[in-house]
């Protein structure tokens, strides 16, 4: 039995199950997170739409979250992972997150920024020169654009 997805064919031969198991159970960890992310934010008080509360953003993060991973559960059951999961990514990605928070008490957001998503793009994402640079770039112009310029909200 094979499933298509894109150009990619999936043989049910060679599922690993415990892989499978892992991914719905971090899936379904995640929607129980969007959850309690959901129940803290009604206690700020969400407000109106007219006069929003201090919980309203943090309510639609955690619906968000919650939604997402409950179609990714559904998606994982349809169409299950193969082979090992391999761990030293999702650690790398972690590690350059703190490295970003603590960059950041030294050199600005938008320096600290470019430069940890330079090393995703490039080390991570294997992605060419030219995107390395390109895409940081633009990302952070447009942070800076958005909060800096339209919002006049300074960043660290």
């Amino acid at each position: 039995m094979h499933y298509e997805i894109g150009a990619q064919k999936r043989s049910a031969d060679r599922i690993s199950l415990p892989n499978h198991y892992m991914f719905i159970s971090l899936f379904i960890g995640l929607a129980g997170f969007g959850v309690w992310v959901s129940w803290k934010a009604v206690h700020y008080g969400v407000g109106t739409l007219t006069s929003p509360g201090v919980g309203g953003w943090p309510l639609i993060v955690g619906l968000a979250i919650t939604a997402l991973s409950i179609w990714s559960t559904l998606l994982e059951r349809k169409f299950p992972s193969e082979g090992a999961f391999n761990f030293g990514r999702p650690v790398a990605l972690w590690f350059l997150v703190l490295l970003l928070c603590v960059l950041i008490n030294f050199i600005t957001f938008i320096i600290s920024t470019t430069l940890v998503l330079f090393v995703v793009f490039k080390v991570l994402g294997k992605a060419s020169w030219w995107v390395s640079v390109l895409y940081p770039s633009l990302i952070s112009s447009v942070i800076y654009l958005i909060f800096n310029v339209i919002l006049s909200v300074p960043l660290p």
